[in-house]
């Protein structure tokens, strides 16, 4: 069940026991009066204000409460607690201050000769958390500052003595380099630079002046803006915990990336801070499993080593496990290639059941969601085309996929079927890359509609779909519209499953420029940041339905599309957030 959504708040619920101060004796009260209940503690603000004052509600008042009297402990968010103020009967506020971080907060209340009771209670207190980026660098000379395009930075903290107590209004000298809203700075766009190629050659240059009201303070910022990533990933909040409200965030691992044997673990500490959701990126493919084959036995020959390693750590990392691939037509071993015949259809049939049941047997209870099948529809299908005739087969450019050309389109109902009666407790996707095109999108949506239809009419008790899910890789470039993609979002909707952004990537250009190995410049990285942001706005409109957005790397360099600049993070050795990743938290407001 999605936790309710609040826009860019992080709810941490602190439970406040029974607040209770010095408690008279019953014979007491009479004289004294004094059992107040506290009712509520509450804040203000909203997703893009910082709270400055939490408000405490007592059922009547209480003579002489003071800020003395009230004890805050804010964990990490750095309040600092300021006046109490009555404003009405039984009501106070207290101010705060220094709030530099979201988190929760913990109340209590002490007031001698009084007895407060109530409880529990909950609140969270807040900031602007586009700007919590772990940029917490020192300003340099002159108050100069040099930002990612998309990064925000607060100045108010910044601003000398002289403005305490002042109104102060803010005004940048360059609003489409660098804007200024209430102190906070956002580094729009860069001035010079669009042509290069170069992220650190494409720069711009505002100057920020906050000024009192009364003209009595003046002080001026400098920010330059710049392509170039600045703030290394394991200093920026979790992707993780930004989208937690509304969908899980995933990435791929290789060997590299955990430690083996049965108490192996996730080494990667960007994968560690980042992501909740793993998939391994080669070692639970077909030919990964399996290398041999008895045609006169039926008996199958398995490789287990590197897929239990990858589970293993992965499970004892915490991480959810989106298991890929069993079913395909490419990176499968030469005996199912060999299956794929038509004379040979009820050979076909069983090993393809019983590779798959011994496979999925195997992880039973360990894999979160199977990517049962992969890709089984070729390029520039119709939409008006029939599914059950439309998948790859002999001639296909890519290469058919062996069981359909043996079984024909029955192998799709079979398949999920045996992976199902497996593990009962996992998750069925199809994968498929290119959804955005209307005619794979149809055969897709065709194919599942017809599959869950057969399944609920041959298993009416069973109170769920066979395939309960459909991944888009995302592979996409900057043709790729976000029209074309909701589009494929409402095509499938319908359907009652759940979708999952499995394999996303953006090339920093168009399909032609990558394929003839163009670098892409600075103003190409820029739009496809933007686009960036575009879906992830969507992905967050449609988060009813989508269950998981996987990322197809964690920076450019270790990319299988490297060239293209296609991820949200920059460097090996210190991975750098991107203009993209900063349009994709940005994509919370």
């Amino acid at each position: 069940m999605k936790r309710l959504k609040m826009g860019r708040i992080f709810f941490l619920l602190i439970s406040v026991g029974i607040l209770a101060a010095g408690c008279p004796n019953a014979n007491d009260e009479d004289s004294q009066g004094i059992a107040r209940t506290f009712k509520s503690l509450t804040q203000n603000g909203s997703a893009k204000t910082a709270t400055t004052k939490l408000t405490l509600t007592f059922d009547d008042d209480i003579t002489g409460l003071a800020a003395s009297d009230i004890t805050l402990t804010a964990g990490t968010t750095g309040a600092n607690k300021g006046a109490l103020t009555r404003t009405t009967k039984g009501v106070y506020d207290l101010a705060l201050s220094g709030i530099t971080n979201s988190g929760s907060v913990t109340v209590l209340a002490e007031k001698s000769g009084y007895t407060i009771t109530g409880g529990p209670k909950t609140v969270s207190i807040f900031c602007l958390l586009s700007i919590d980026d772990g940029d917490n660098r020192p300003l340099g000379s002159g108050n100069s500052l040099t930002l990612t395009i998309g990064a925000r930075r607060d100045l108010k903290p910044h601003l000398g003595d002289g403005a305490a107590g002042k109104t102060i209004t803010w005004t940048s000298s360059a609003a489409t380099v660098a804007s200024v809203n209430n102190g906070i700075v956002t580094a729009v766009n860069f001035s010079s630079g669009g042509t290069s190629t170069a992220s650190s050659a494409a720069t711009g240059t505002a100057t920020i002046t906050a000024k009192s009201t009364d003209n009595a303070f003046t002080q001026t910022f400098t920010i330059t803006t710049t392509m170039a990533g600045q703030i290394d990933m394991m200093s920026t909040t979790p992707l993780k915990d930004r989208f937690a409200d509304y969908f899980l965030i995933g990435n791929i691992a290789t060997q590299s990336n955990y430690s083996t044997g049965t108490s192996g673990t996730i080494t990667n500490q960007r994968l560690i801070r980042h992501y909740n959701v793993l998939t391994a990126e080669n070692h639970m493919k077909p030919d990964s499993f399996s290398s041999g084959y008895n045609s006169s036995t039926g008996a199958i020959t398995y490789t287990w080593t590197n897929a239990d390693n990858f589970v293993n750590a992965a499970t004892n990392s915490g991480f959810k496990i989106l298991a890929h691939v069993l079913l395909w037509h490419s990176q499968i071993p030469q005996w199912q290639k060999d299956l794929g015949n038509p004379s040979k259809k009820d050979e076909a049939l069983t090993a393809m059941k019983k590779f798959i049941t011994d496979v999925v047997t195997r992880y039973k209870g360990k894999i979160w969601a199977w990517d049962v099948l992969n890709e089984v529809f070729p390029d520039g299908v119709s939409a008006g085309a029939d599914w059950k005739t439309s998948m790859r087969t002999t001639g296909d450019s890519q290469g058919p996929n062996p069981w359909y050309v043996a079984i024909g389109s029955d192998f799709v109902y079979e398949g999920y079927l045996a992976a199902r009666l497996a593990d009962p407790a996992a998750i069925l996707y199809y994968n498929d890359y290119n959804l955005d095109n209307a005619g794979k999108a149809t055969m897709v949506r065709n194919m599942v509609r017809d599959v869950n239809a057969r399944y609920a009419e041959a298993y009416p008790a069973a109170g769920r779909k066979l395939i309960e899910g459909i991944g888009m890789q995302s592979h996409h470039n900057t043709n790729v519209s976000v029209n074309s993609i909701k589009a494929t979002l409402d095509r499938f909707k319908p359907l009652g499953v759940k979708i999952s952004i499995s394999e996303i990537d953006v090339l920093s250009q168009s399909w032609s420029d990558y394929s003839s190995s163009t670098p892409p410049t600075n103003s190409q990285k820029l739009t496809a940041a933007n686009l960036y942001g575009d879906y992830f706005k969507l992905f967050i409109q449609y988060s009813d339905i989508i269950e998981r957005v996987t990322f197809w790397g964690v920076y450019d360099e270790q990319s299988w599309r490297a060239r293209g600049l296609p991820l949200i993070f920059e460097g090996s050795s210190t991975s750098r957030a991107k203009p993209a990743y900063y349009k994709i938290v940005g994509a919370l407001d």
